[in-house]
């Protein structure tokens, strides 16, 4: 992790030095090493390091200075790239690759980088600025753009408040969307005139104006074919030790989170045997307790994990906190209350933890739940393919593993038979007639009835008129049955039209949907974006790298490509990863059919914890009450904590977005 800043005057204007050395001495907790300026006319750029995987002696320029590149990088197919660019692998260095790759392949050179990285550069003899962001985002990258005037990058929204002209106003649009509970757009930020920079996208600035291009997408290929489920496991963890392997470069100071969890626990004991391979040092590990909350601690299985040896562990107490407990500190770092969610003291405890421990880089867990995938998809697949008797097995065996268990999967409706039929059976067939596929919903009818004797004519009046319906019809109705969340005023909702925008995103939730489809739909989506600038903010605060392995190219290829059954069969879900974790992980962990749910904890601890904010929210709106209804929020407050739902989500935005417009003077 670095901090990257660069302004370009398309007025023609000379950058001042001053202003980019501010901006990153205002993110010196990101970039606290050596810090560096080049500034040319009206161009400027500047890097702050951390020194970690990429030691690059940054602003670094082409040999004859008419290349000049700041980088936020870790680059993973470092000899590939060398050996494609005949250039001499530097130790540590990853940024003459970057520059090599440009002067080789252009604005083409992002399809060649594999890692994480957030990069600028000025070519004087093309007269553009260009930058990328990685294929997941995970190293942050904003924009301030004014059109014929200038253009300013920061690594943090803090450091465009060093150049006066930038306003500092509230974007209405994602204030609504946040309480509505939508995200529509990832380039938007809380700030009207700050954006992102999107995942896996290259920009180029030039005095004609800006343009923003995707470079790569999740691969769509063909199922992948092994003889076996020991060759499927063989390659998942080939390229899981190696998604592993590569982000522990640069430093001995590497912690893995372990919550006790499958993906944590994996990943920790991949680290591990890395580790004891390369050096025979234990590998740290950062763990959360709760014996205050005792359907959420997980301590059997972390001590499972432990017990295999050679781990230095660290442990926090998790209880007594919520996320709006620190939220002061929180916003001393943090700045786009968007990223704020109501689990997160969490991630923020155990990168607290792990400062204390002098780590440098935290190995996240995230987010083996979709690039692995758990399988409950595999349902709708053998409905669509009318596979009853195998979907009825699947489903039960499913339930008798979850009820042998002592934890459920964080979602009920999975854990028995009959919701899974609702779920995915009838829900397949709601979908087939929304569609008009007349063959599909009838083939489906026929099918649940003789495999389940479910009534046809029920099924056919509730769903039959919807096969004649004209979908552009069905749209309408359901888009006028659409109600949005009363917290927010009347015209607030109508200023930024988000009836319309919540009604899209409503009518475009395809579900149920293959595996694939959903593994790419999330990838993309703007939830997942903002998760991962959050994981990067949360780190920074305590001058932290936190690195992914599940967000790994390579894994991603393979595992878009598992068959349904690697992943759910015999009613084990992520079949394929347990088979790859066998005599990795201990059993009591790799055969456990399901996972702890911390909602309810996260929901009892804010209205344990959190209510004299809430409290004091009703008294003292602030500025948040041109745009909030705080009578239904009242009535929020007042639900019995059973019935209360998402709203406590709704809840923990508006404790945050109070404090952030005050903090902001917004």
């Amino acid at each position: 992790m670095s901090t990257i800043v660069a302004r370009f005057n398309l007025d023609g204007r000379p950058v001042e030095k001053e202003a980019l050395a501010s901006m990153l001495h205002v993110q010196n907790h990101r970039g606290p090493g050596r810090k560096a300026v080049w500034a040319e006319g009206a161009v400027g750029l500047g890097h702050g390091a951390l020194l970690l995987a990429d030691h690059t002696p940054y602003p670094l320029q082409s040999e004859d200075g008419s290349i000049v590149l700041v980088a936020d990088a870790r680059i993973d197919n470092r000899e590939e790239l060398a050996r494609l660019l005949d250039l001499t692998l530097l130790p540590d260095q990853d940024g003459p690759l970057i520059l090599a790759a440009y002067r080789r392949w252009g604005v083409d050179c992002c399809k060649h980088l594999l890692g994480d990285f957030a990069f600028v550069l000025w070519d004087e003899n093309e007269r553009r600025l260009f930058g990328a962001r990685d294929p997941f985002g995970v190293r942050s990258l904003f924009y301030h753009h004014a059109p014929a005037k200038h253009m300013v990058l920061s690594s943090e929204i803090k450091g465009f408040w060093c150049h006066p002209e930038i306003p500092k106003k509230l974007d209405e649009v994602r204030f609504a969307e946040a309480i509505q509970l939508i995200d529509t757009d990832a380039a938007r930020t809380m700030y009207a005139d700050i954006r992102s920079v999107p995942a896996a996208h290259a920009f180029v600035l030039r005095g004609d104006g800006l343009s923003f291009s995707r470079y790569w997408e999740p691969e769509v290929e063909d199922d992948w074919k092994a003889q076996s489920d020991e060759a499927y496991a063989e390659e998942l963890r080939e390229r899981f030790t190696t998604a592993v392997r590569r982000r522990m470069r640069g430093t001995q100071a590497v912690a893995a989170e372990l919550s006790g969890g499958l993906d944590s626990s994996s990943i920790a004991c991949a680290a591990r045997d890395v580790r004891v391979a390369e050096n025979g040092l234990p590998l740290d590990t950062l763990s959360l307790r709760y014996p205050e909350y005792p359907e959420a601690d997980e301590g059997a299985y972390i001590e499972a994990v432990l017990a295999r040896g050679h781990f230095k562990p660290h442990f926090q107490n998790g209880g007594g906190r919520s996320t709006l407990t620190d939220i002061a500190r929180v916003f001393e770092i943090i700045d786009d209350p968007s990223l704020v969610a109501a689990n997160h003291h969490h991630v923020w405890m155990r990168f607290e933890l792990a400062k204390a421990a002098n780590m440098d880089v935290v190995l996240t867990g995230f987010d083996g739940d979709t690039i692995i995938g758990h399988g409950f998809e595999r349902y709708y697949e053998l409905a669509r393919a009318g596979q009853w008797e195998t979907f009825r097995y699947e489903a039960t065996r499913f339930e008798q593993r979850i009820a042998e268990s002592s934890s459920g999967t964080g979602d009920q409706i999975y854990q028995t038979f009959p919701g899974a039929l609702q779920k995915y059976g009838v829900g397949s067939l709601r979908l087939a007639a929304e569609e008009g596929a007349g063959g599909d919903f009838f083939r489906m009818l026929n099918g649940m009835h003789h495999a389940f004797s479910m009534p046809r004519g029920f099924y056919l009046k509730r769903f039959g008129r919807r096969l004649v319906t004209p979908r552009k019809l069905l749209r309408a109705r359901r888009a006028a049955q659409f109600a949005l969340s009363p917290l927010l005023r009347p015209e607030v909702s109508a200023r930024t039209n988000l009836h319309a925008r919540a009604v899209e995103v409503e009518l475009n939730e395809r579900w149920p949907m293959a595996i694939r489809d959903r593994q790419i739909r999330l990838i993309k989506s703007p939830f997942y974006l903002r998760t991962v600038e959050a994981l990067d903010a949360y780190a920074s605060a305590f001058s932290l790298e936190a690195r992914h392995p599940f967000l790994d190219i390579d894994l991603l290829a393979f595992c878009t490509r598992l068959p349904a059954e690697q992943r759910l069969r015999d009613g084990w879900t992520r079949l394929v990863l347990r088979n790859a974790m066998k005599g990795i992980l201990p059993d009591t962990v790799r055969l456990r059919p399901g996972k702890t749910n911390f909602g309810n904890t996260t929901t009892e601890t804010m209205f344990e914890l959190d209510r004299p904010r809430m409290q004091e929210m009703l008294e003292d709106p602030g500025p948040i009450a041109p745009y909030v209804n705080m009578a239904e929020v009242q009535k929020v407050v007042d639900k019995p904590l059973e019935e209360i739902g998402r709203d406590v989500i709704r809840l923990g935005h508006l404790v945050s977005l109070r404090r952030w417009m005050q903090k902001q003077s917004i």
